[in-house]
């Protein structure tokens, strides 16, 4: 990879592509805790499942998939064939305002905003257990 100066490697088992492997993975999963990397199998810190997206998708459906599956790369398909990979940071290159949009709106799904926090009010009805009981 570093020769290559390529950030990640699609793992082939038999015929089929099973996962693939980044230099994160293997800074986090390897390095990080001391292991020796010779010693480390792929399969060991791979991520697997691979998730895909057509050749045919928009930036904004690239980042979407992304987002809802955790991951920072997906392999672009073209007739159940393996192209290409797109990264995060290819999006980033070519539309830096939908990675902006989109990490703004992750943040809102989340229930966190740049704001100050802010005091909630609840109203509604309660339901009593017992005459003597408060809301």
């Amino acid at each position: 990879m570093d020769r290559k100066r390529i950030h990640s490697i699609l793992i082939e088992h038999g015929k089929a592509f099973s996962g693939i492997i980044t230099d994160l993975d293997i800074i986090s999963r390897v390095v990080s805790k001391g292991l020796e990397p010779s010693k480390v199998k792929v399969r060991e810190v791979m991520t697997s499942p691979l998730v895909s997206i057509g050749e045919d998708a928009t930036n904004e459906e690239a980042a979407k998939k992304m987002r809802e599956n955790g991951v920072r790369r997906l392999i672009v398909e073209s007739d159940d064939h393996k192209v290409g990979i797109i990264a995060e940071s290819d999006i980033v290159r070519v539309t830096p305002e939908l990675h902006f949009l989109v990490r703004e709106r992750s943040k809102l799904e989340a229930g966190l905003t740049s704001r100050l926090p802010q005091e909630v009010v609840l109203a509604g009805y309660c339901e009593v257990a017992s005459s003597d009981a408060a809301c």
